[in-house]
């Protein structure tokens, strides 16, 4: 819808199974609301968004205006992951690579 990804898998999810307002949905909210909770009815699913915050603050509060309730909260924490491991174990990772030996029959290995 625009650039809302409107996402729907068998309701086994509640993210997998809402919208995801990327942007500009390309109709007035109330026209955006109304379609979406169209397209999940059609699915038999709730309609419900995930909004990123902060990122849309803007569109929380337009929610809130039209009568929809902030459900399922969730804290989504990301990093570099190299300063913790390194915390851990500075030693760097190292990858093994094996292939068979010239000295060796794939009989012997067996």
């Amino acid at each position: 819808l625009g650039d809302w990804v409107l996402r729907a898998a068998a309701g086994f999810t509640g993210r997998a199974n809402s919208v995801l307002p990327l942007g500009d949905p390309g109709l007035p909210l109330d026209a955006t609301l109304a379609a979406v909770a169209q397209w999940y009815a059609e699915r038999s699913l709730p309609a419900k968004i995930q909004v990123p915050l902060p990122l849309r603050a803007d569109l929380d509060a337009a929610l809130a205006d039209h009568g929809w309730h902030r459900h399922d909260a969730v804290a989504v924490m990301v990093c570099d992951l190299d300063p913790l491991r390194m915390a851990v174990d500075p030693t760097p990772p190292t990858t093994a690579v094996f292939r068979p030996s010239s000295t060796r029959t794939s009989s012997s290995l067996m």
